[in-house]
Protein backbone atom coordinates (compact mmCIF):
# COMPACT_ATOMS: atom_id res chain seq x y z
CA UNK A 1 0.00 0.00 0.00
CA UNK A 2 2.64 2.32 0.79
CA UNK A 3 4.15 2.27 -2.30
CA UNK A 4 1.23 2.80 -4.55
CA UNK A 5 1.32 5.99 -2.97
CA UNK A 6 4.75 6.95 -3.55
CA UNK A 7 6.79 5.80 -0.72
CA UNK A 8 8.18 2.66 1.39
CA UNK A 9 8.76 2.68 4.67
CA UNK A 10 12.59 1.04 4.52
CA UNK A 11 13.28 1.14 8.43
CA UNK A 12 10.63 2.85 10.37
CA UNK A 13 12.85 3.03 13.58
CA UNK A 14 14.99 5.16 12.03
CA UNK A 15 12.99 6.94 9.54
CA UNK A 16 14.53 6.25 6.46
CA UNK A 17 12.06 5.64 3.20
CA UNK A 18 12.52 5.00 -0.37
CA UNK A 19 10.58 7.57 -2.70
CA UNK A 20 9.02 5.65 -5.48
CA UNK A 21 6.20 6.27 -8.66
CA UNK A 22 2.59 6.73 -7.09
CA UNK A 23 0.11 4.49 -8.86
CA UNK A 24 -2.81 7.01 -7.92
CA UNK A 25 -2.87 11.33 -8.58
CA UNK A 26 -3.98 11.69 -4.89
CA UNK A 27 -3.83 9.71 -1.83
CA UNK A 28 -5.54 11.44 1.50
CA UNK A 29 -4.92 9.33 5.14
CA UNK A 30 -7.36 10.39 7.94
CA UNK A 31 -5.21 10.39 10.91
CA UNK A 32 -6.14 10.88 14.43
CA UNK A 33 -7.01 14.37 15.93
CA UNK A 34 -8.60 14.95 12.67
CA UNK A 35 -5.48 15.33 10.57
CA UNK A 36 -4.72 14.55 7.08
CA UNK A 37 -1.80 13.68 5.20
CA UNK A 38 -1.92 13.76 1.41
CA UNK A 39 0.28 12.89 -1.47
CA UNK A 40 0.23 14.15 -5.27
CA UNK A 41 1.50 12.62 -7.82
CA UNK A 42 3.12 16.17 -9.43
CA UNK A 43 6.44 15.01 -11.48
CA UNK A 44 5.55 13.50 -15.21
CA UNK A 45 9.08 13.14 -16.40
CA UNK A 46 12.33 12.48 -14.86
CA UNK A 47 15.32 12.62 -16.94
CA UNK A 48 18.82 11.28 -16.39
CA UNK A 49 21.91 12.61 -17.35
CA UNK A 50 24.14 10.30 -18.70
CA UNK A 51 27.36 12.17 -18.83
Amino acid sequence: MFASMGFYPVNPVSGAYLLCSPIFDDVSLKLSNDKHFTTLRMIKKVFRNNT
